[in-house]
Order: structure tokens, then C-alpha cells, then sequence
């Protein structure tokens, strides 16, 4: 892997509510003010699955489960540096709870609408838009049969 490239990966987090619906996993940047799906840099020799699995679990408290992916990329400049994210369909399957760090301070399980609102990156929303459409597709199929 060149070292002027940013390799991470993360995910679309979601769970099952009492009422039927479901919600996703947004966390809040402390030090950039910015909420965003949970992702993080891979480690040296980390796999991509092994990446999203670790970050989201960081970042989130949940122990999520992979669902589907990699499903998107995502690619862009972090201070002039080109980073790529892959983006993995995870489920939460129970999990510690979430438990503020230095870099994330805070987790919020959210409807899809309030997602669309609260995420500050567009790359991110249009990820997020992409994932949700498969997992409503999936959904709408299981239901029709």
C-alpha cells in the first residue's frame, strides 16, 4: 500500500426497534464537530472486514455482524492526502454499549430521515442512501412472499 493513500473502512450499522423500524448508528467527531457513519483507518495486515468489524465495534459499543460487502467505496482528500473507505451492510447484535472516547463522544441510533439530516458529509449520505436502498429492497422482497 503506497504511504500517501488513507485505506479504512466502516459501515452502515443498523437494528431492529421494538415498534417494527429500524435504526442506524450515527457517531459523533468531538474535535470536528461532525457526525458520520462509523469508519476507521485499516491496520497493517488488517483485511477490510477485519477493519469495519473493529472500528464499528470501537466507535459504536455494538458487536455488529456483516450483512452484506463491501458494498461501496467511497474516495476523497484529507488534507491533499487521497483516502479510500469501503463500506460494509452490518447488523448490531448486542454489544457493550457505547462509551465516549477522545475522537468519538458520542452514538445516536437514528430513523433513516434522521440520518439523511444529520450526517455532515455528502460522500457519507450518498453511501448511506446506496446501502439503505438495498437493505429496503431486500426487506420489501422477504416481505412480498
Amino acid at each position: 500500500m503506497p504511504k500517501d493513500l488513507i485505506v479504512a473502512a466502516g459501515g452502515v450499522l443498523f437494528r431492529g426497534r421494538a415498534d417494527g423500524h429500524i435504526s442506524f448508528a450515527s457517531v459523533h467527531k468531538a474535535k470536528l464537530e461532525e457526525w458520520c457513519l462509523p469508519k476507521g483507518k485499516c491496520k497493517e495486515d488488517e483485511t477490510w472486514r477485519e477493519c469495519a468489524l473493529r472500528e464499528v465495534r470501537e466507535e459504536t459499543g455494538s458487536s455488529p455482524l456483516i450483512v452484506s460487502g463491501p458494498d461501496e467505496t467511497s474516495a476523497y482528500l484529507v488534507a491533499g492526502v487521497p483516502k479510500i473507505v469501503v463500506w460494509f451492510t452490518m447488523i448490531a447484535d448486542g454489544g457493550p454499549g457505547f462509551e465516549a472516547g477522545n475522537e468519538i463522544d458520542d452514538c445516536a441510533w437514528l430513523s433513516a430521515a434522521e440520518m439523511r439530516k444529520r450526517l455532515s458529509h455528502p460522500t457519507e449520505l450518498a453511501v448511506f442512501n446506496s446501502i439503505l436502498a438495498r437493505i429496503s429492497e431486500t426487506a420489501n422482497y422477504q416481505g412480498s412472499g
